[in-house]
């Protein structure tokens, strides 16, 4: 995918997780990715997290965010 005429070009709605996620890998694998994210949010919905014990840690590791996410965690007991 070096030559710019076939470069993949890819256009991903919403900026969750998921989209974010699809971004880096398909960027790391050479595709020009957009991101369109309109900015607003929903209230807290309940159940929503992203804590490493839930997710599986492969996942954060391959995104290169493990530990950055595991540092900015909170715990609950």
């Amino acid at each position: 995918m070096s030559d710019e005429s076939n470069t993949l070009k890819v256009a991903i709605l919403g900026g969750g997780p998921s989209g974010c996620a699809l971004g880096i890998l398909l960027r790391r694998l050479g595709a020009e990715v957009t991101l369109f994210e309109d900015g607003r949010r929903p209230p807290l919905v309940v159940g929503e997290s992203l804590i490493p014990a839930v997710i599986p840690s492969l996942s954060l590791r391959r995104l290169g965010v493990e530990e950055r996410t595991a540092a900015i965690s909170m715990y609950r007991s």
